[in-house]
């Protein structure tokens, strides 16, 4: 494998917090695209002269080159419907239907997101994260210290980050919040999308701005309990050996397989993305024993109502 050829496969683990990774709709258009060059045991170099000599038979300036057509299947440059066109015709595409699926990928690629509206107040490492979040079918996720984003309440939401981000302004929390909000109300109104999250009960008895908020907080989480699109269960804080080592854990599992399951495990100062299969299972397996050993739904939702009791 040359060295280009090794950088157009998808690194194993990869710091979102010092690494620009691309985002997830970038990712599945570079990835159909790399699909149709490995079908035809093409290699890098192979596939850029192909698509120099149909630009050259049509008249066009020549720009192909292995290193941009690795940098399209990984996702890192922008797509242009001229060099769509030019890998159709390289490929053998000539399926009209595939090649509108290409195009819509590549477009939607393209499309400034809707987070976007919000890049004054987050990182480029958060935005690798909500595109994986929108394109996602399926969520697993378990944080210790907090509940998860898309459970929050907006007063819940604003407590914490008044702790996390002392130094904010009002008007950069509220706009934190305003992000935060419009993740919940785009993932309730996505249909098909799921939501399998492990509560540490500790996060329930760990009061953010008052015991009000906390009983509003409750009040939310009970709320969902019908909702087959949120599955809850608690880990429970007296438990003897609870599996909880994992850590903070997210796994993004994506429709049609259109990207690989990929896993972001975050940390104080940093944040790891997992994308290599084997690994990926290994996180995704400790998920799973964690929320086996958790209360059931229903008894999880008994739970909730105790502590909204007591709160």
């Amino acid at each position: 494998m040359t060295a280009q050829e090794a950088r157009a496969q998808p690194q194993r683990v990869r710091n979102l917090h010092t690494e620009q990774v691309p985002t997830a709709q970038a990712m599945i258009a570079g990835g159909s695209l790399r699909e149709h060059r490995e079908r035809l045991k093409l290699t890098l170099d192979e596939a850029a002269e192909r698509a120099r000599q149909l630009q050259a038979a049509a008249g066009a300036p020549v720009r192909f080159s292995s290193a941009k057509l690795s940098r399209l299947e990984t996702g890192q440059q922008k797509f242009k419907q001229a060099d769509l066109k030019c890998l159709c015709g390289a490929y053998g595409i000539e399926d009209q239907s595939e090649q509108q699926r290409l195009s819509e990928l590549t477009t939607t690629a393209n499309r400034r997101p809707w987070y976007q509206d919000w890049s004054d107040i987050f990182s480029n490492h958060l935005r690798t994260y909500l595109s994986f979040e929108e394109a996602a079918q399926r969520i697993r996720a378990y944080e210790p210290q907090l509940l998860h984003g898309l459970l929050q309440t907006p007063d819940y939401a604003r407590a914490v980050f008044r702790v996390m981000c002392p130094n904010d302004s009002e008007r950069e929390i509220a706009r934190r919040v305003e992000l935060r909000e419009e993740r919940a109300d785009r993932f309730a109104r996505s249909e098909g999308k799921k939501l399998i999250v492990v509560i540490d009960e500790s996060t329930l008895l760990r009061p953010y701005g008052s015991y009000e908020i906390m009983r509003r907080q409750l009040d939310h989480l009970i709320s969902l309990r019908d909702n087959p699109r949120y599955l809850m269960r608690i880990a429970e804080q007296g438990r003897l050996d609870m599996p909880t080592l994992i850590g903070p854990t997210t796994i993004f599992d994506f429709a049609e397989q259109v990207l690989p399951d990929l896993c972001y495990m975050e940390h104080y100062l940093s944040g790891l993305l997992l994308q290599e299969k084997e690994q990926v299972n290994v996180q995704a397996m400790a998920f799973d024993r964690l929320r086996n050993a958790c209360l059931r739904r229903d008894v999880s939702t008994r739970r909730l109502r105790a502590l909204r009791r007591r709160a």
